[in-house]
């Protein structure tokens, strides 16, 4: 059944989840259609999909070299007076410097000089803001006479690093602005920084150009004064972060995540043989980069990503996956395949036979490209990468060690060696914040070749020690670097003696509250976070100016700073990585502490997260999941003092009880709701209080609607008599009615039908009594039901006639296709197949209506029942495909076992496809097993009576094949 809702009715009429309640119609099988389970194939037909526009990149750096630029008389004279020199753009912190693209139009130029104005004022800066028709005598950017218009747009663009878009019909006809969107958004994927803002000018929305579809845009068109001050805000709000804001219903773009120097520095071979294989896309395309830890894995697959993205190689995304810390090769392909789920929405697919089906439904056909960073030596990553291949996609993959043949070809791996020395020379000098090496003395020179010698040319040794060399005597820091004393005992085997140095050097030359903040951050689970946690636990650790402390870390490359712009602004999106050797440094660091400091940096995570969960949008917490769950971790197993513990526990598991349930994290849900559950019990017997009341309340209603969906129906109906019971004990009425008609669907899903009904008549009574018409007329269908089942039909119709009147009072379109459904069911039942059929049309069509799939599903699934009733067996076999395709796109796993388990027995039956069918069959009994519902029983017995046991059964631990 769905997850329920706070009023289960609402949930019910929309989910079409009245199959999980009702007899089968001519088949022998009960179809029960809960969301949240395992897509475990690949169906016949393809997949139905959003429409997505392609990646928003740039014209290659050919192209844009060789483009001639609109002839200058082209719609835009210039403005009389010449622009003041603009100065470079400086380093942090981020100071706007704004570009705005526009057409000629007196329109648009009326609306972009006012805006430009506005944003003038702003940001307190005339020159922040290039606009090129600037009134005249402004003294403030413009072209004028004698000028080439290509040649200063070209520089006005290389110098600014906020991009403005006004978007209007005229906008998209004017080759200017056709010339500058290449010319910035080729800067923009070049450099990878830098924000595009469209802007939507009055009267109304026009449709963004292809380069820039997968960005936000902000919205003028309302004329009004109000509309247009809070347009202006959010703008302003986003031109002072820099970053642009990407939709998420677009292919991932994930360069982000590969934090690239400023200047990528040798390495051209290595390069170019790794864009030579990912250019040949496909299996062909299954690419591994290793060498030891920090030689420059990483920042080679960041600089072919962003020249693959510079020629839209890959429009159909690229996911990256950091795989540090991870041996679970099947978890790190579902986080792979959630970057190109619609909404990002975890698989829940857990077994590799259905990641390898979810796989072929997300990537077939396409051009996409996956980077799997940082795999660990413990993880079978082939078993990531075959589906992967199987599916057509490219794979970069770096590594530390050598990876074996099944996962990559022996022509496929490349390892990377340490730098040539002059290379490694341009590096250190570069750290050490000069141009190139040549900008060196004599001295200075000598000091670093010395130091890049010590280091034997290692990158990330070379990097860091020229980070922290900026404020030392090279000569006397090259001296201390070739003392052995100074070497740090650090990954021994792995890391080589020259990182174990520049650790060492770059830890010791930190401030001490930089030192024991650095330290501090190894307590995270994973190895990125959001900077707003870091900030609490230098909060926690007592760090006298948490932010200075952490901008050191990034400053001297102790921590990688980069923007999720999946994020939206307002949420923890600026994100810090630790390398996975610097991370065992500061893991060795907090070792060294006393337990009651090592305490204060763990408390402070989770206290932090504890707020964080309840204050975010579920879907924001997704990049934290796994330093959340590892605070709840620690937090249950170290916490000396319960009543601390209890409120941390309870304002995670509150903050996360929906997201658990709602994006199908269903076995973080079953570890720790009930830890949550019980801490909640305790807090509210010991103070009494209505809030912690409800609070206990709502996290015990959530973990039975978790239990539930994992078919732990005992389980589920305990979680909810103590549901209930609270809602009781402070006289919740309305809650007592939804606990109620919790404990009514359970008892109907275990066969108790006279406890069904008597909970159905006493939410009944509630329900009318607070005059909820929404839950009445959900009532009376979940009633007329169980009269179904008893075989009552005309009764049943009553109810359900019932039922149809009051959603139609109420405007429930949604609860009347499902009413529809159920009178269908009972046409069928009589043998008026025909008027069965015209229900399910009149349902099918409300569901189209109101876009809601998984009724879509479940109704076109009852339309294959009365197809196959009729002897049309391809109009059978072709909706059944379909109602299977649209189970594994809502990822709703009942929905998916019941189809592949009907459809199965069809092809088999009918004669159509013997081995399909049998593999169907297996599959939906191994859905079943995971989901602990009894329908694996039925599902082995199918396999059974049509003589495919032998050869389907799945294999699982402990378990053997009959």
């Amino acid at each position: 059944m769905p997850p329920l809702l706070a009023a289960p009715w609402a949930a019910t009429a929309s989910g079409g989840i009245l199959l999980a309640l009702t007899l089968v119609l001519w088949l022998r099988v009960s179809p029960r259609r809960p969301r949240h389970a395992h897509s475990s194939r690949r169906s016949g037909s393809a997949r139905a999909r959003s429409a997505i526009p392609p990646v928003a990149v740039a014209s290659s750096v050919v192209y844009v070299a060789t483009a001639l630029p609109p002839s200058s008389d082209d719609e835009r004279p210039p403005s009389a007076s010449p622009p003041p020199a603009n100065p470079p753009v400086g380093g942090p912190p981020f100071v706007p410097r704004v570009f705005i693209s526009h057409s000629g139009q007196p329109e648009d130029n009326a609306f972009g000089q006012h805006l430009a104005a506005h944003l003038r004022a702003e940001l307190g800066d005339a020159d922040a803001v290039w606009y090129d028709r600037l009134p005249e005598r402004s003294g403030v950017g413009g072209l004028f006479g004698g000028q080439s218009f290509p040649s200063e747009i070209v520089a006005q663009i290389s110098s600014r690093n906020v991009f403005i878009i006004l978007v209007s019909p005229a906008a998209m006809r004017s080759r200017w602005v056709a010339y500058e969107l290449d010319q910035i958004v080729m800067r923009h994927n070049a450099l990878a920084r830098g924000a595009i803002l469209p802007v939507w000018l009055p009267p109304s929305r026009t449709t963004l150009p292809r380069i820039i579809a997968n960005f936000h845009a902000f919205d003028f068109t309302d004329p009004t004064d109000s509309a247009y001050a809070r347009a202006l805000e959010g703008l302003v709000a986003q031109v002072r972060a820099g970053v642009s804001i990407r939709s998420e219903s677009a292919p991932p773009l994930d360069d982000g995540l590969l934090p690239a120097p400023d200047r990528f520095i040798g390495r051209d071979d290595d390069l170019a043989w790794v864009l030579e294989r990912l250019r040949a896309g496909g299996a062909a395309a299954i690419t591994a980069v290793g060498g030891m830890g920090g030689i420059g894995k990483t920042a080679l697959a960041a600089a072919a990503v962003r020249v693959l993205i510079a020629e839209r190689r890959f429009p159909d995304g690229i996911a990256v996956v950091l795989c540090q810390d991870r041996s679970d090769a099947l978890g790190i392909l579902r986080d792979a395949l959630t970057r190109f789920e619609p909404g990002r929405r975890q698989p829940e697919a857990a077994d590799a036979a259905g990641l390898a089906e979810t796989a072929h439904n997300l990537l077939d056909g396409k051009r996409a490209l996956v980077v799997l960073d940082n795999v660990e030596p413990a993880c079978p990553v082939e078993r990531a990468v075959a589906p992967l291949r199987a599916a057509g996609a490219a794979v970069l993959i770096t590594a530390r060690h050598r990876l074996a043949p099944a996962a990559v070809p022996a022509d496929g791996r490349r390892s990377l060696d340490v730098l040539p020395e002059s290379d490694a020379l341009e590096l250190f000098a570069q750290a050490l914040g000069r141009a190139d090496a040549a900008a060196l003395t004599p001295g200075e020179r000598d000091a670093a070749l010395r130091i890049v010698r010590t280091l034997d040319r290692h990158t990330l040794a070379v990097k860091l020690a020229g980070a922290s060399a900026a404020r030392r005597d090279l000569a006397k820091l090259a001296s201390e670097l070739e003392n052995p004393q100074r070497a740090l005992r650090l990954l021994e085997g792995d890391a080589p003696a020259a990182v174990q140095h520049a650790f060492a050097s770059s830890y010791d030359a930190l401030p001490a509250d930089s030192r024991r903040l650095f330290a501090g951050l190894a307590a995270f689970a994973t190895a990125e976070f959001g900077r707003e946690a870091a900030l609490a636990v230098a909060e926690g650790l007592g760090v006298e100016d948490p932010t200075a402390s952490l901008d050191t870390l990034v400053a001297r490359a102790l921590l990688d700073a980069l923007v999720n712009e999946s994020m939206p602004p307002g949420s923890d999106r600026e994100r810090l990585r630790l390398h996975p050797l610097l991370r065992a440094f500061a893991e060795v660091e907090l070792a060294h502490w006393p337990a009651p400091k090592r305490d204060t940096a763990y408390l402070a995570i989770a206290y932090h997260y504890a707020a964080y969960a309840n204050a975010t949008p579920d879907l924001v917490l997704v990049p934290d999941d796994a330093n959340i769950a590892g605070a709840l971790e620690w937090i249950h197993e170290h916490a000396s003092d319960v009543s601390e513990s209890d409120d941390i526990i309870i304002g995670i598991c509150n903050g996360l009880r929906a997201f658990w349930r709602d994006t199908g994290r269903t076995r973080a849900g079953l570890r720790y709701l009930p830890w949550g559950s019980a801490a909640a019990e305790r807090v509210a017997e010991r103070t009494g209080e209505r809030v912690d009341n409800l609070r206990a309340a709502n996290i015990a209603a959530y973990l039975g609607d978790i239990l539930a969906n994992a078919g732990q129906l005992g389980a589920a109906e305990q979680a909810y008599q103590r549901d209930l019971a609270r809602r009781q004990e402070i006289d919740d009425r309305q809650g007592e009615g939804v606990a109620l008609s919790r404990l009514g669907q359970v008892a109907h899903r275990r066969g108790r039908l006279e406890a069904a009904e008597a909970y159905y008549h006493q939410a009944l009574a509630i329900v009318r009594e607070v005059e909820d018409h929404d839950a009445e007329g959900f009532l009376l269908s979940s009633l007329g039901q169980i009269l179904v089942r008893r075989g009552r039909l005309e009764e049943a119709e009553v109810y359900f006639q019932r039922s149809l009147a009051i959603r139609r009072e109420s405007g429930d379109t949604s609860g009347e296709g499902v009413v529809y459904v159920e009178l269908g069911e009972i046409a069928a039942q009589r043998g008026q197949v025909d008027e069965a059929e015209a229900y399910f049309l009149r349902a099918l069509a409300i569901a189209r209506e109101t876009q809601d799939r998984q009724s879509e599903g479940a109704v076109i699934y009852y339309l294959a029942l009365v197809a196959e009733k009729r002897g049309d067996l391809d109009r059978a076999e072709t909706l059944h495909r379909e109602s299977l395709d649209i189970a594994v796109e809502v990822q709703s796993g009942p929905d998916i076992a019941v189809s592949l388990l009907v459809l199965g027995r069809f092809l088999i039956e009918h004669d159509r496809d013997r081995e399909e069918g049998c593999r169907m069959l297996g599959e939906a009994e191994g859905l079943y097993h995971e989901m602990g519902m009894p329908d694996e029983e039925e599902a082995r017995a199918e396999q059974w009576r049509l003589g495919c046991t032998a050869s389907t059964l799945l294999d699982r631990p402990g378990e053997e094949a009959v």
